[in-house]
């Protein structure tokens, strides 16, 4: 393997690394700002849950509907949320019953008063929901909300595969830039070499020209001290 390695030319090898470099660099990039984004969806969609339910409790009329076995979605205008009822004496009521089921300890804490408040992500019959719970009145109630995933995952689903676009543009990028950085930065190289095999073919001791005070510079006049 290393022989292979060495086999490839100086700017193959200077342009496979900066891609490399370069490539992850744009990785990282764009996973942190996926995982940002995400994360920042989610406590959006908390923190409206959480908004909802309280402007829910905070009418006593509302209130009163809670606490019945049937929870109309109508009481709250949110007909694009589930609503359970928990009442730490009578039990969960909700207009779903699969939504009641789902109902367990973080939300028990809310309606006992142990926690102000509880988020959490909850599947019920095959579907992600976010599940929000707030204290709703005295020690022993709680309301949850709980709003479907879906829609929020087919966004970052869409963020995601164009994060992963622009990453593949970004390694194509990188690959010709790095390239191109090889080219132009090993052409001192190049005319030494040439200059080198031009002795070697010919048998002129000619002096090589040196530029600047680089590396290839130091190398140019180690060479013409040798040709001297």
């Amino acid at each position: 393997m290393q022989g292979l390695h060495y086999r490839r030319s100086l700017a193959s090898r200077v342009a496979l690394l900066t891609t490399m470099a370069v490539g992850a660099a744009v990785a990282v990039m764009a996973l942190a700002a996926y995982a940002t984004v995400r994360v920042q969806t989610v406590q959006s969609l908390d923190q409206s849950l959480r908004q909802r339910a309280n402007a829910a409790i905070s009418s006593e009329e509302g209130l009163a509907t809670l606490s019945r076995t049937k929870v109309p979605l109508w009481v709250f205008g949110a007909a694009d949320v589930r609503i359970v009822f928990v009442d730490t004496w009578d039990g969960a009521a909700s207009a779903d019953l699969g939504m009641a089921q789902a109902i367990s300890g973080p939300e028990i804490d809310v309606a006992h008063g142990r926690t102000g408040t509880s988020a959490r992500t909850v599947t019920v019959r095959g579907q992600r929901f976010r599940m929000v719970a707030v204290p709703a009145g005295d020690g022993h109630r709680a309301l949850v909300l709980a709003q479907s995933l879906a829609p929020t995952e087919r966004m970052l689903d869409r963020l995601g595969l164009i994060a992963l676009l622009f990453g593949a543009a970004g390694m194509i990028v990188a690959a010709m830039a790095g390239w191109a950085v090889a080219r132009n930065g090993l052409r001192p190289v190049r005319r030494l070499t040439q200059a080198a095999e031009e002795v070697a073919r010919t048998g002129h001791l000619q002096h090589i020209p040196v530029q600047g005070n680089d590396e290839v510079a130091r190398l140019s006049r180690a060479f013409n001290a040798m040709l001297t």
